[in-house]
């Protein structure tokens, strides 16, 4: 009777470890055809559709992860500039962005990755919309850990110069 449950025990033991095993395999795969499978640019693509459906959700939390901390651009602008209008662009009920990717082009070299992306943005400020004529902007990114941020956005200052700025100001 004692050696039927010493068997009985080792099968049981064997039947965990099997179903720990094939539970594992079943993880591992699902995350290496969500994350290792999925190429670089097709990465750094969904970055830049996730940043342009959280400008245009007003997602606070969403769009600041996708930006490092390490943000500058030509302009000087930092990371806390980017946080600070982004947060005055969140907080105005009045204010909201419509963003069409028109054309997006990514190039990936280790852990660095570029992208050249031609859109159209429409602001509407209450009633009023003005519709931003389509320009490109080129947009650096660095994998951090095993995330893609957004470090530079060089490009960006041209279509200011096409806004009625009195508009925005209240």
């Amino acid at each position: 009777m004692q050696h039927l449950r010493s068997i009985w025990l080792t099968l049981k033991a064997v039947k965990w470890r099997l179903g720990t095993f094939v539970a594992f395999l079943a993880i591992g795969g699902y995350l290496w055809k969500q994350h290792i499978s999925v190429p670089q640019e097709e990465r750094v693509a969904q970055v830049l559709r996730e940043a342009k459906s959280a400008i245009e959700m007003k997602q606070y939390g969403k769009l600041m992860r996708l930006i490092s901390v390490n943000y500058h651009d030509s302009t000087g602008t930092t990371y806390r500039d980017i946080k600070d209008a982004v947060q005055s662009y969140m907080k105005d009920q009045n204010l909201s962005a419509k963003i069409d990717i028109l054309a997006l082009v990514v190039y990936v070299r280790r852990n660095t990755a570029v992208a050249d992306v031609r859109l159209q943005v429409t602001l509407t400020v209450g009633e009023h919309s003005y519709t931003i004529r389509p320009s490109g902007l080129t947009i650096f990114l660095q994998k951090e850990f095993i995330k893609w941020r957004i470090v530079t956005v060089e490009g960006w200052q041209r279509g200011l110069s096409e806004l009625p700025i009195d508009d925005f100001v209240h």
